[in-house]
């Protein structure tokens, strides 16, 4: 009777110990694809507005309203600069959750 629970508890302590390393390699393997999905996708977004033949540096557009001028689009962030020389650094990725609009005013950086 006790070799019988000894083995029992033994084949217990293997099954949990083979679960939790697979709920932990599990775990793993999400953070990691979040991670890929993550960068594809701010890739993804950063080719567009790089190929994109609308956008170019110094060209003069209005995000959300205000006047600024392309200073330039990079990989991974966009820098813009407004009328009183404030440069934005801004994700490519958070550039489609803004207005951009084209700027046929005569704005220029100084």
């Amino acid at each position: 009777m006790d070799q019988t629970k000894i083995i029992l508890e033994e084949i217990g302590n293997a099954i949990n110990s083979r679960l939790i390393n697979a709920i932990f390699i599990f775990i793993i393997i999400l953070i990691i694809k979040d991670f890929f999905s993550a960068i594809a996708t701010n890739f993804v977004d950063s080719l567009f507005y790089m190929l994109n033949s609308d956008f170019k540096a110094g060209q003069c557009i209005i995000l959300n309203g205000e006047n600024v001028q392309i200073i330039k689009i990079g990989l991974v962030q966009t820098i813009v600069e407004d009328e009183n020389g404030d440069w934005q650094f801004i994700m490519n990725s958070r550039l489609k959750y803004m207005k951009i609009q084209k700027n046929f005013s005569s704005y220029k950086r100084k």
